[in-house]
């Protein structure tokens, strides 16, 4: 591709670099210069102008966007048009964005006239959200780059998709000591209920227990008979530790501890098992706030449908610092002005 100056004798069909303003009228960056358009320049006395002109084998930036976007964009996401060498792209449904950051960033290390920005992986988006945006840095790029674009394509077919959320019930069981007030016990299903819908989840039953091992292990056994496709417990104390209540009643009716812990705060102190085949997590009490927190990031991907395990949790410390929350029994700032 050429740029550079062009004498308007040799400007048509060139592309213009700048935006330009001739008397009352507006010639737009990346205008594809017409005849009318240069015999107009041409009674103002303009004589030159920056422009691209496009080569044997190049291919103009619109082309170039929507042939790109076409070949690595996967299911559940639609284009936008392109404009300035520019697509969007957009989420048919809700759910997760899913790729690789390491296919994605290779992607981008292909050449440096074609770029793709995309919202985090494994991030909630909402139907008609724009996750992405793919855009020809240059005018056009050659049919080289677009071959070397294409081979790689072949190979990371889709480079990202979306992961939809499928409808699922969830079960909630709150511990309670003589001192937990109803109101945040009630606060609490309803902050699960209305989180739950967001994918398009159901809040089945909601069941309340003494803090004890053999009050929860009972109530787990219950809950198992309603078969929900997912299990959550809110205690009244937050889990210490692998041997603690909840962790304890879990595996005393032959549940199995996937993780405790995670690398994102709030968010912490989050309990993965399962019994029977049947996701049971033990939520942290940051999640008694609607606010987002890590038990969201383990939530989104349940109610995806895909596998959630300890190397998945230990991944997410990238990114895991949010928003501190209130309610927190000794927020960041306060343990902040101990320290000093």
């Amino acid at each position: 591709m050429f740029f550079g100056s062009l004498a308007l004798d040799n400007a048509e069909n060139a592309v213009l670099a700048h935006t330009l303003k001739v008397g009352k009228k507006t010639f737009k960056k990346g205008r594809k210069l017409s005849s009318e358009d240069l015999s107009l320049l041409r009674g103002e006395k303009i004589g030159t102008l920056i422009c691209a002109k496009l080569e044997p084998g190049d291919i103009f930036e619109d082309d170039a966007a929507d042939r790109i976007t076409s070949l690595i964009i996967g299911e559940n996401l639609r284009k936008g048009a392109a404009s300035t060498g520019r697509t969007n792209i957009y989420a048919d449904k809700k759910g997760l964005l899913n790729y690789e950051a390491k296919a994605v960033n290779n992607f981008n290390s292909i050449n440096e006239a074609v770029t793709l920005g995309l919202v985090p992986s494994f991030q909630h988006v909402d139907r008609g959200q724009m996750i992405g945006t793919l855009k020809i840095i240059p005018f056009a790029i050659s049919g080289g780059v677009m071959n070397e674009i294409e081979k790689f394509s072949s190979i990371h077919q889709p480079l990202f998709n979306l992961r939809p959320y499928v409808k699922k019930t969830a079960m909630l069981i709150q511990t309670q000591l003589t001192t937990t007030k109803a109101s945040v016990l009630n606060s609490t299903a309803e902050v699960t209920s209305e989180r739950l819908k967001m994918m398009d989840a159901v809040l089945i039953d909601e069941k309340r227990c003494n803090h004890s091992e053999n009050e929860l292990s009972s109530e787990l056994w219950t809950a198992i008979t309603a078969k929900p496709d997912i299990i959550l417990i809110a205690g009244a104390s937050a889990i210490v530790d692998r041997r603690d209540i909840v962790p304890s009643a879990i595996q005393s009716i032959g549940g199995n501890i996937i993780h405790f812990g995670m690398p994102v705060d709030p968010g912490n102190l989050i309990l993965l098992a399962s019994f029977k085949g049947i996701p049971v997590v033990g939520i942290p009490g940051c999640a008694r706030s609607p606010k987002l927190n890590g038990f969201d990031w383990v939530l989104w991907r349940l109610m995806a449908g895909l596998e959630v395990n300890g190397e998945d949790i230990m991944k997410m410390g990238g990114g895991g610092l949010l928003k501190d929350i209130p309610s927190r029994p000794l927020p960041r700032g306060k343990v902040s002005r101990l320290e000093k």
